[in-house]
C-alpha cells in the first residue's frame, strides 16, 4: 500500500471512477465529493482485499491457481463488501434492501474475483525470469552511438583496430599517396 506506483494507480482508478460515475454516483454527489467518494472507495477495498488475501494465500492449499485465486477473491470480496457498506451508509445513508441485497453482494464478489485475477496475473508477470538472451557464436564489435569529425571527408568508416578501439578512417587528402 505505501509503494508509490501503487498509490497512483489507486489514486488515477479512483479519479477516473470518480470522473465516470458508476453505479449512479454521477446523480447522487456533485464532481470533487464524487472524486473523494471514489478514491476511498478504491484505495480502502484495495487495502482489504489486499490484508484478506495476504492472510489468506499461505493457508489456503488448492491444487490448482485458479481455485487458490477464486477462494482468496471470493474471501476478499466478504471484507470488501463490509467496506463498502459502510461507506455508503456513511455517505449516503443507504444499505441495500431485502431485493437489493443479493444483486448488491454478487457484483461485489465477482469484482473482487476479477480483480484478485488480474493482480495474481500480473504478479506471475512480474516474478517471471527475464528470456535469457541468445549470444551469437562470434560477436562482433559495435560502432559507439556517436560519430567523430573525420578531418579530409565527409565519408566515415568504422573499422576495429588491433587494440580493439573503434576509430574513424578516412581516405588520405588528394596528391598524397
Amino acid at each position: 500500500m505505501r509503494h508509490p506506483v501503487t498509490l497512483i494507480a489507486l489514486a488515477g482508478t479512483g479519479a477516473v471512477l470518480g470522473l465516470a460515475g458508476p453505479f449512479g454516483t454521477v446523480d447522487l454527489l456533485p464532481l470533487l465529493p464524487r472524486l473523494a467518494y471514489w478514491i476511498a472507495v478504491v484505495t480502502l477495498t484495495y487495502g482489504a482485499g489486499s490484508l484478506v488475501n495476504g492472510l489468506l494465500r499461505p493457508v489456503i492449499r488448492v491444487r490448482r491457481r485458479t481455485g487458490q485465486v477464486v477462494l482468496t477473491g471470493l474471501a476478499a470480496g466478504v471484507a470488501i463488501g463490509v467496506v463498502v457498506l459502510v461507506l455508503n451508509w456513511l455517505v449516503f445513508g443507504w444499505l441495500p434492501s431485502g431485493d437489493e441485497a443479493a444483486p448488491f453482494a454478487g457484483t461485489l464478489l465477482a469484482i473482487s474475483v476479477i480483480v484478485t485475477a488480474a493482480l495474481d496475473l500480473a504478479a506471475q508477470h512480474r516474478a517471471m525470469p527475464e528470456p535469457a538472451a541468445e549470444t551469437p557464436q562470434e560477436a562482433k564489435p559495435t560502432p559507439p552511438r556517436y560519430w567523430t569529425v573525420c578531418r579530409w571527408t565527409s565519408v566515415r568508416r568504422w573499422w576495429r583496430s588491433a587494440s580493439k578501439t573503434i576509430m574513424c578512417a578516412s581516405p588520405p587528402p588528394r596528391g598524397r599517396s
